[in-house]
């Protein structure tokens, strides 16, 4: 109910067409069209610098929060894969004349971005946009493209402190700053390690739209963002960080899980993204293996995230034993795709199989009420997302939901609250697998400030209150949804979620 209360008062907010950082001389009219985005990707390009900001950029564009969709965002680039995620569809390629011209041009780091300074396609294209955008952001290593390209001479800018000082030796006309989580110097805006490009694009948001838009757009993502852009709580890593990753080796080597990730129309960006960073950067950090590798599952070759990128499935309908024999963990996100799969009985024949030959199964958000309706968690302690929390405990009757925690683990099943959540929750399961302290190794790397509590999470203010009017405001969307979904998929309809949140 607080939702669609929020949804008519931002309808009072649709008057404002005009965006500006007035000290910056940054300005954005969105009376004609709203602002565009452009996010460069690469071979190589790092998950969790590009999509935990996307995540807060796309939050901007619920009605409930800013009263209009605020960006559009573009995915540009040649071949979007990385070590531990889904291949990113893009939308134009470096070049393609018919990009629209960018007011924002994001960068993200990664493991590739020198090899990508090599593409001259690549370096005229990014040439042309930094210097026409409005603001240019990067993220992480990113900063190393800026640099490159000259673009930062003479600049305040920080980057990845696990590659700050050979930054400073390559790049000596930049005024790198060691000890900051993002810095700005006109109109370019760079970001330290991997998580500090939320901390970045929260500020950012904060500025251009009102702190209050900020704080909303954290609420969502149950992210705790930082507030103040220095010091940086990761500018130990700068030295001596390889030789801790060397003493932190587990004394045995464990065994390489295989993490099946299902992927539905309308899945929530960082939901999925966080927990693989984390999963990809504890690969990196482990010696001479590999602790995990990635399948994803969904109906569809293509699926199309919440917060609007399309990402390519590997397993495409592979809803059967062969494919549920093959996870050892199996991972199931949230987003607002949860109204259809909760109702999808092609998605929760599924998952019982999957489930029962999982070794773990890991919820993140919404993913738990999808676990649940298929009866998964009946007699099990586990918890959801807060803001929409009395609606999702709805499908679980029999589940021992847990309001206030940040995360639950009940024998194998492993279940967080919203979006961010999921991060902190990946982490607790390196730690399983491994150690705590390696658990904390791999959190430095990604440079995210780790929530341990799982009893208590910051979050659980945003829970609606439980009165007769909000029990009767859950189980009328609930019946409306069961009879909307059930209906449509008994008469063959595919009952696209897309649709059914254009009003949100």
């Amino acid at each position: 109910m607080d939702l669609v209360v929020d949804t008519f008062k931002s309808l009072f907010r649709k008057g404002q067409t005009v965006y500006t950082i007035e000290e910056k001389g940054i300005s954005f009219d969105v009376s004609k069209q709203p602002i565009q985005l452009g996010v460069f990707v690469y071979p190589g390009y790092e998950l969790l610098d590009t999509y935990g900001p996307l995540e807060m950029f796309g939050v901007c564009n619920y009605k409930s929060v800013t009263g209009r969709k605020l960006f559009d965002i573009h995915i540009i680039g040649e071949n979007g894969v990385t070590d531990m995620g889904p291949k990113v569809v893009s939308d134009f390629a470096p070049g393609d004349s018919s990009i629209p011209k960018l007011d924002i041009l994001f960068i993200p780091g990664g493991n590739g971005w020198e090899a990508e300074m090599e593409r001259e396609e690549s370096v005229n294209w990014l040439s042309k946009a930094i210097e026409e955008a409005k603001v240019v952001i990067s993220v992480c290593n990113g900063a190393g493209v800026l640099a490159t390209l000259g673009s930062l001479n003479g600049k305040r800018a920080t980057t990845n402190k696990m590659d700050m000082c050979e930054m400073q030796e390559r790049f000596p006309e930049v005024n790198w700053v060691e000890d900051a989580r993002w810095v700005d110097d006109g109109k370019f805006f760079t970001s330290s390690g991997v998580a500090a490009g939320m901390d970045l694009t929260v500020s950012f948001i904060s500025q251009l739209v009102s702190p209050k838009v900020g704080k909303k757009v954290t609420e969502f993502a149950e992210y705790v963002a930082a507030t103040e852009a220095s010091p940086d709580p990761f500018v130990s890593n700068m030295r001596g960080f390889e030789e801790e990753i060397k003493r932190c080796q587990p004394a045995e080597l464990p065994e390489e899980y295989t993490v099946g990730v299902l992927l539905y129309d309308n899945f929530e960006l960082l939901d999925v993204f966080g927990s693989l960073e984390m999963f990809a950067c504890a690969n990196r950090s482990i010696k001479n293996k590999k602790l995990f590798k990635l399948i994803t599952i969904g109906e569809t070759e293509i699926v199309k995230s919440s917060k609007g990128p399309f990402f390519k499935v590997s397993h495409p309908g592979g809803f059967n034993s062969s494919t549920a024999n093959e996870i050892d963990i199996l991972f199931i996100p949230g987003g607002m795709g949860t109204l259809r799969e909760v109702h999808n009985p092609r998605t929760l024949n599924w998952i019982r199989q999957a489930a029962e030959e999982a070794k773990i199964v890991f919820t993140v958000c919404s993913g738990s009420a999808v676990l649940a309706k298929a009866g998964c968690l009946d007699g099990k302690t586990a918890t959801t997302n807060k803001i929409l929390y009395r609606q999702l405990v709805w499908y679980g009757p029999n589940v021992n939901w847990q309001e206030k925690a940040r995360y639950c683990i009940d024998g194998k099943f492993y279940t967080s609250s919203g979006v961010s959540a999921g991060t902190d929750l990946g982490l607790r399961i390196i730690a399983d697998l491994v150690n705590d302290e390696f658990a904390d190794i791999v959190a430095r790397r990604a440079e995210y400030v780790r929530c341990k509590e799982a009893r208590e999470d910051p979050f659980a203010y945003t829970t609606p209150p439980n009165g007769i009017a909000q029990k009767a405001g859950v189980v009328a969307t609930g019946l409306t949804m069961r009879a909307m979904f059930g209906l449509g998929f008994k008469l063959g309809y595919d009952m696209n979620t897309s649709e059914v949140l254009s009003f949100l």
